[in-house]
């Protein structure tokens, strides 16, 4: 019975979820894809490489949404999701951290920074923005890292429910926390 309460939130998050991690593929004037492939715990294969990621507790599961180039993963237990992708070459704008973490804003309707933090993640300049507003009248959270690095941009997404940000965010700070560039991607 539970199960089915947190369906509807799931069917509208995961939509959500598609739309904010595929923008920064739409905004860099050229056709672009993620490079994203596959994932095996830990390490997530692109088309050329290879990045290793922090693990995830088993409350989320691991969910391929074809035809999306993106690892995404589900926890019914924090009514959210985790996402990551890459885009290279030429794939995105070099532009700001800021900017490009706002591309992945643009479905937010009544957006609210509610925190913004630069950061180093394997040597790199990160930037962390956690921010609430609504997708279709659905009131979320939208938590992102973005970093760019040997030409790519690497996007970590943790979109849910806000009343369960707080504990999905500490499997998430792991998850974007074990990011460590291992090859051409």
């Amino acid at each position: 019975m539970a199960q089915g309460v947190f369906a509807p939130l799931k069917l509208k998050i995961l939509p959500a979820l598609l739309i904010l991690s595929l923008l920064p593929a739409c905004f860099g004037g050229v056709d672009k894809t993620g490079k994203v492939k596959s994932y095996a715990p830990g390490v997530v294969h692109t088309e050329k490489g290879f990045y290793n990621v922090g693990p995830l507790s088993d409350s989320w599961k691991l969910e391929r949404i074809p035809p999306y180039k993106m690892i995404n993963f589900y926890s019914a237990e924090f009514k959210s999701s985790i996402e990551t992708d890459a885009f290279c070459d030429d794939a995105f704008d070099d532009a700001s951290l800021q900017v490009l973490t706002t591309h992945l804003h643009f479905d937010l309707t009544d957006r609210k920074i509610k925190s913004e933090k630069e950061f180093m993640l394997d040597n790199r300049g990160a930037l962390r923005t956690v921010a609430l507003g609504k997708v279709d009248g659905v009131e979320i959270v939208l938590d992102s890292v973005v970093l760019k690095k040997n030409n790519c941009l690497f996007d970590f997404v943790l979109v849910g429910d806000p009343a369960h940000h707080p504990r999905a965010a500490q499997d998430f700070e792991k998850f974007f926390g074990g990011f460590k560039y291992q090859g051409d991607i």
